[in-house]
């Protein structure tokens, strides 16, 4: 994972710098501001790895041409800007009992991400309108969710809920001014994001049933079984669907096929291979396990003959 490796001691500043942004907050707020950042700090071995958040600005520097300080302040500004939409999410779908303090936290988060942007970006630059279109998909992801089976029509809107992510190489893009690979990027980044959304929904299919949220691989089986919705679906029918009908090796080449698109950005190409890599290994481990189940199955017949 050295597109990993070699950012650690970035990142280290860049979390660091955070902290001293977070110091400045209210006495009640500023406690659960460290623990929060600390959970998604990928340094810590039981953070939450949302390497993508944070990494983006690096991954795409040599094609956009910024600097290594610009990496920095547009990385520092994503942390906020994702620590926001994290809290976000949490109250959207756990409704905590004391709901006043991530919804103020979320909001020193939010406007600290704002004022690290206005340091880069001037009121007339287009990074605004990118700024606007993405708070628009993102609000569209969070109401839209379970109202649309749409991972087979449009499997970008899987992604909508992190675009968010895409203001790093928005903000790299026209300050190194390479507005010429602004759609080859974004579609690299949208295909990154796609398949980072799969993995996650494969481990979490379980909690995502119980809860009701929208899950692509519950799509893509509730498709493949020719069922109406996801309310047809039951946690046995689920797992027969992985393991028995061999369903989730189509959902793994489904990935597989977002690797073909043209890169610019050989870190962020590197990166969406791992997550397509966890499918395709998974998917394989599944089939062996099958044959291996078969074979020990028909050694058995034979041996009663």
């Amino acid at each position: 994972m050295y597109w990993f490796e070699k950012y650690k001691p970035e990142l280290e500043l860049i979390f660091a710098q955070a902290k001293t942004y977070i110091n400045r907050y209210p006495p009640s707020l500023k406690e659960h501001g460290f623990r929060y950042i600390e959970a998604y700090n990928p340094l810590n071995e039981t953070s939450t790895k949302n390497y993508i958040c944070y990494l983006l600005p690096y991954w795409t520097q040599e094609a956009t041409g910024i600097t290594t300080e610009q990496c920095r302040q547009l990385s520092l500004a994503e942390v906020f800007i994702m620590l926001y939409l994290f809290l976000q999410d949490d109250v959207m779908d756990t409704r905590p009992a004391q709901i006043k303090e991530p919804l103020a936290l979320s909001s020193l988060f939010y406007n600290t991400a704002l004022s690290l942007y206005r340091q880069l970006f001037p009121s007339e630059s287009p990074f605004w309108n990118a700024f606007d279109q993405c708070t628009a998909e993102w609000a569209e992801g969070v109401t839209q969710e379970g109202y649309a089976n749409y991972f087979l029509t449009n499997p970008f809107h899987i992604t909508l809920k992190a675009a968010p992510i895409k203001l790093a190489f928005e903000g790299a893009v026209y300050l190194g001014g390479r507005i010429h690979i602004q759609d080859v990027l974004s579609h690299e980044v949208n295909n990154a994001l796609i398949a980072l959304q799969m993995v996650d929904d494969y481990y979490d299919w379980e909690e995502d049933m119980a809860e009701g949220n929208y899950n692509s691989l519950l799509a893509w089986i509730t498709y493949k079984l020719d069922l109406s919705s996801f309310e047809e679906l039951t946690a046995a029918t689920v797992r027969q669907s992985i393991f028995t009908l061999g369903h989730f090796d189509g959902f793994a080449q489904f990935a597989l096929l977002l690797h073909h698109a043209p890169t610019v950005a050989s870190e962020l190409h590197d990166f969406q291979h791992l997550l397509i890599q966890v499918l395709v290994e998974e998917a394989n481990r599944i089939q062996r396990q099958k044959e291996l189940l078969f074979e020990g199955g028909f050694t058995h017949f034979l041996s009663i003959l």
